[in-house]
This record gives C-alpha cells, structure tokens and sequence, in this order.
C-alpha cells in the first residue's frame, strides 16, 4: 500500500455531504453541500470561526489530519446584511456549520510525531511521499493516491457529518453566541484580544497635559482599557472552561474502537512497478508538479492576506465602537 486509507469508520469520504444552515430568517435545518460549489460561494466572502477541531488518528498507522468544525459567516455582514440579522445567532445574514478536513494540524508547534505526512512540505520535497521507478514524485492527482491525500478542495473537502462525541462542544459554543453574544459589535466589545486594544490605545493621539480635563479623559481610557484588559482574561478563561467540559464528556463516553489499515508507508518509501514515462509523461507531471506547488505557495500567502486582513478589520471595528461611545456620550 502506497498510502494507507483512511478508515470508514474514521471519516466516510462517498457519504453524502450535508452542512446545517441558520438561515437569519427562518428555522434550521440541513442543506445539500457542493457537489459543484459551497451554498455561500459566490454570496459573501465567508469567514470561519473555528469551534472545535479533532485529530484523525489510527492506531499502528499515524495521524491523518485535522477535523475542523467552524461556523461560516459572512466577514462583511456588518454591512452587506446589516438589515437581516439573524434570529439564532449573534451575528448578519446566513451562516452554516461546516466539517471539514485538511492534512494540517490547528498549530505549527503541535504537529503530531506520527503524522503520516509532513504538512508543511510539498508532495515533491516530503521523503513520506510515494516515488515512481524513475524515483520522481507521484503527481498527487493520481487515482492511487487515497482522497485525503490529494489537494486541498474546499467541496470536497467539507460537509462532513459532525462526529458524536463534539457534539457537546459544539452545541456549548453555539449556545454562548447566542445568548452571551447578541451582536457582532457587543462581542467585539467584550472579548476583543487585549493586544488589539493596546494597539489602538497606542494609535490613538496624546492629551494635551496642559488641560485638566485631557488629563482626566486620559485617566478614564486607561482605566477603561485596564478594565477591558481583566474582562478579555476572564472571558477566555471561561471559553477555557467550557471547552475543558465538552473534552472531559467526550472522554467518559465509550467511543467505538477502529479497525486497524494497513500497513503504514513509513516502513520505506514505496516503489510502483510502473514502466519509466516517456519525455510527453514526464512533461505533463513536472508541469503538474509545479502547478501543485504554486497553487500550494497561494494558499499559504493568501491565508497570511486574510490574517492581516482580520486583524486590521477587527481594529477598524473597535475604532467604530470607540467612536460611537464618544458621541452616545456627547463627547464628554
């Protein structure tokens, strides 16, 4: 075996793919997901909020992945769907619950030791991965190469049933959203990182010293901000707790035990008994290879876009909520 298959019993890659949808007007329910594209494709520019994630891991083989489970929201729904807000969560517009799976782990620095591959390297440059007779690569889009294996895709990477023993879970950080979080901007306001908040402070201009009212004003924004610091702390602390109680129901269940696959690729780099490609082939796989490596060197450039992105979004929202302080309070 070149690579070993991802149990069934694991994750079901020929299941039919659904996702739950909390539509802003009406009650939930399941939607169809893909097969040609996500429902939210083409609506709004989505962004995940990550609920809980799962390691797929199997006994004698090694780590697959990673199980994400994140609410879908619209990044612009401040604006775009301003007018819909929606009945069951805090927050604008549709939203959906999507699982899906990805061959990186939630954080560079707890990447298993038995992962199966190396996530942060290419196909081509990982020693796990398959070689021909040639010694070249197998061009991931093979059809011997498993699906979980293969690049990334957002369809038919996702829509995945959500796992019986993250329900818990799931179910506590929904619940929190729609009754400690009653909008975007409240949320924002309550639990925005404390580094977020000394930036801004540290945007915002100098008081005059010579006034005592500036002085004063100074006085209160830094105790406001020293507030909002010790109220950001309890609050993942709480998130914090929560999470450690949906892990520890989790635990005490009885979860079913796996079969095991088969043999693991680690017992040496597997060689195919495929005849040497001609000039043609080998052209159509290093063009493969390289397409495969931009695509991949896009992905990550535009995964660290979108985090500069969210980060100078959430100032700009936090400047709102400051601002609209300052005038519900008649500039006083």
């Amino acid at each position: 075996m070149l690579l070993p298959e991802m149990p069934k019993e694991l994750l079901d890659w020929d299941a039919e793919r659904r996702i739950i949808m909390f539509p802003w007007d009406a009650p939930v329910r399941m939607v169809p997901f893909g097969p040609d594209k996500a429902p939210w494709r083409g609506v709004y520019r989505r962004r995940m909020i990550t609920l809980e994630t799962t390691t797929l891991c199997c006994k004698g083989v090694g780590a697959f992945g990673t199980l994400y489970t994140n609410l879908v929201v619209n990044d612009n729904g401040e604006t775009e769907d301003r007018d819909r807000p929606n009945m069951h969560l805090g927050g604008y517009g549709d939203m959906y619950l999507d699982v899906h799976f990805e061959v990186y782990f939630p954080s560079d620095n707890e990447t298993p030791k038995n992962a199966i591959l190396d996530p942060h390297a290419d196909y081509d440059d990982d020693g796990r991965w398959p070689k021909d007779l040639a010694g070249k690569p197998v061009p991931p889009e093979d059809p011997r190469i498993p699906r979980w294996a293969r690049p990334y895709d957002e369809v038919a990477n996702g829509g995945f049933p959500i796992p019986e023993y993250l329900i818990d879970g799931i179910a506590a950080q929904l619940a929190h959203k729609k009754h400690r979080v009653p909008s975007p901007l409240m949320h924002l306001g309550g639990v925005v990182p404390a580094q977020i908040v000394e930036l801004v402070r540290r945007q915002q201009p100098k008081s005059d010293v010579g006034s005592g009212h500036a002085g004063h004003a100074g006085h209160v924004d830094a105790a406001d901000l020293a507030a909002q610091t010790a109220r950001n702390v309890e609050e993942a602390e709480r998130q914090r707790g929560v999470r450690r109680q949906a892990k520890a129901t989790a635990a005490a269940r009885q979860l079913r035990a796996y079969s095991t696959a088969g043999p693991s690729h680690r017992e040496g780099a597997p060689r195919w008994g495929d005849e040497v490609p001609d000039a043609g082939d080998r052209a159509k796989s290093d063009a493969n290879r390289a397409a495969s490596k931009e695509a991949k060197a896009k992905r990550r450039a535009d995964k660290k876009a979108a985090a500069r992105a969210e980060l100078e979004h959430r100032v700009w929202q936090f400047e709102q909520i400051r601002t609209g302080e300052a005038i519900g309070s008649g500039g006083q």
